[in-house]
């Protein structure tokens, strides 16, 4: 069952979503108490913007696995995308004391407290995020966008320049980047990625 399920977390990175969910059906039909399985199906759902379905999947998966983190994070970004913000700072704060150690883990919390408004809670999950997962481009994109809430613009700009090495096409990235700083024909600022 493991195997299956670590084959479906494959597809899911290459957006396989049809091969992923045959593979987690397969799963909670062997074992319907199983977390992971849950929690993998509450990310197709929240992949396809039902965030909705998505809270009640990784509900489910943080009831089967309570000392999971990653169900009770991705359940306060489900919960952010119902606009039920209490319940967020809940799931998040569950999470948080868990201590998580996975990279997209620590990157969601990071996200959920920057979207309840804390940049500075958010900074250092983002920090851990990119430490563990160094090659994500994502995760320095969020880390940029914290830096910036923060007034740290030296700090900003250099993980959206990491960002955009890893991946150059990101439209948000590239502006952020820009509007870091005033730009003038002067400037003659030019990004060496």
């Amino acid at each position: 069952m493991t195997a299956g399920l670590d084959e479906a977390e494959r597809r899911l990175a290459a957006r396989d979503y049809r091969g992923a969910h045959e593979l987690i059906l397969a799963a909670i039909g062997a074992d319907d108490t199983n977390g992971r399985a849950w929690f993998l199906m509450g990310v197709i759902a929240a992949d396809h913007g039902n965030a909705g379905r998505a809270a009640e999947l990784f509900e489910k998966a943080a009831l089967l696995d309570p000392q999971e983190p990653g169900g009770h994070a991705f359940l306060a970004r489900a919960r952010l995308g119902l606009s039920d913000d209490a319940a967020a700072r809940a799931a998040v704060a569950r999470a948080i004391a868990l201590a998580p150690a996975a990279p997209l883990t620590m990157d969601t919390i990071g996200v959920v407290l920057a979207r309840l408004g804390d940049h500075a809670g958010a900074l250092a999950w983002f920090e851990g995020a990119t430490a563990g997962a160094p090659g994500v481009a994502a995760y320095w994109y969020n880390l940029g966008i914290s830096r910036e809430f923060l007034g740290d613009f030296a700090g900003a700009e250099a993980a959206l320049l990491t960002s955009l090495r890893l991946d150059k096409d990101q439209p948000r990235a590239w502006w952020a980047l820009a509007g870091l700083r005033r730009q003038t024909p002067e400037d003659g600022r030019t990004v060496d990625l």
